[in-house]
């Protein structure tokens, strides 16, 4: 659960239509790591029902009153930890990376 001054939201999924409601807030996948504060406040909106406007002022007051966004980014992480569409895409980039080394790529590899 996602508490944030004092209230109680549930914290979002992240599945491939969670993905989607995302990319319409103007936040890609791709850009998690590079606007970790933009990914942050699209992740609290989608527990308020999509309101980014309202997402921004509740984390902002959060902060005000001597918060902190480690606990929104725990509960980020956590829901991405748990997303089964997250746990299926790293296995199989972890898959291809893996048949990617073989023993022909690896020789080609030491080559260089």
């Amino acid at each position: 659960m996602l508490k944030i001054n004092g209230k109680t939201y549930k914290t979002p999924s992240l599945d491939f239509n969670t993905l989607c409601e995302l990319e319409n807030m103007g936040v890609s996948i791709a850009d998690f790591g590079k606007k970790p504060m933009f990914a942050i406040r699209a992740f609290v909106s989608l527990a308020m029902n999509g309101d980014t406007e309202k997402a921004g002022n509740e984390i902002a007051e959060h902060l005000i009153k001597g918060g902190s966004l480690e606990d929104i980014s725990n509960e980020f992480n956590k829901s991405l930890e748990e997303s089964g569409f997250f746990q299926a895409l790293g296995e199989r980039a972890e898959k291809e990376n893996a048949e990617s080394q073989t023993p022909k790529s690896k020789a080609k590899a030491s080559e260089k």
